[in-house]
């Protein structure tokens, strides 16, 4: 696919260098916001049926708590794979915001210098 975008000249001076940075950083951007909205590690709320079928003999209120209690183990259980994603999430705006001025500065050298 790239072959076809390329122009004729391509081959001399550093241009192939550069677009070749420019292609590494695009693949770490694409890794490292995957990372970001990969939906592996949160922890979901149990199976209501399965709860019900072993519980429902219990008390009312001890069920009630207990209940409350996976609710909060849950959110500090994902608060830290929520504030990974954040830190991958903030790399990657990094990356995009570095490459988008490198990918123009490549082009203006190659257009009025290559």
């Amino acid at each position: 696919m790239f072959l076809g975008l390329r122009p004729a000249g391509f081959a001399r001076g550093g241009a192939a260098i550069l677009l070749g940075v420019a292609l590494a950083a695009f693949a770490a951007l694409v890794l490292i916001g995957g990372a970001a909205w990969t939906m592996k590690g949160m922890r979901r709320d149990p199976a209501p049926t399965p709860l019900w079928q072993k519980y429902r003999l219990e008390d009312e209120h001890w069920l009630r708590q207990q209940i409350v209690l996976n609710l909060i183990a849950s959110y500090e259980d994902n608060e830290q794979v929520l504030q990974r994603r954040v830190r991958y999430l903030r790399w990657s705006l990094w990356v995009l915001g570095g490459l988008v001025p490198y990918l123009g500065t490549v082009s203006v050298i190659y257009t009025y210098v290559g």
